[in-house]
């Protein structure tokens, strides 16, 4: 097989089970007993609304500064790999952009 059908293969193979799991899964399209979709839901969330689990904060923390790190490490690491000067690169106007977008994102 050539490189592209078995790319094409590989990419569509999922399909099938796929078809086979949404005829055998199926939901209630209606509900007799309820009148309307059960809790309605504000469009904003209110971020402080824990519902009494305060320990949410600092799980969030907690895999927020592993992320943190990881990505500053990475554009660190990158920058230095691409800046060497074995590659002789000819910087352009749009330079700094990816070291600036980096920091907005970062600093968020």
């Amino acid at each position: 097989m050539s490189k592209s059908k078995s790319s094409m293969f590989q990419t569509l193979s999922p399909l099938p089970s796929l078809a086979a799991l949404k005829i055998v899964v199926t939901t209630p399209t209606d509900c007799p007993d309820q009148a309307e979709p059960w809790g309605r839901r504000p469009w904003i969330v209110d971020l402080y609304d824990l519902n009494g689990n305060t320990e949410v904060i600092f799980i969030a923390a907690a895999l927020g500064i592993p992320a943190f790190i990881l990505t500053f490490l990475d554009n660190g690491i990158t920058w230095h790999i691409v800046n060497h000067p074995s590659n002789r690169l000819a910087h352009g106007d749009a330079y700094n952009y990816d070291t600036v977008t980096s920091a907005i994102m970062v600093s968020w």
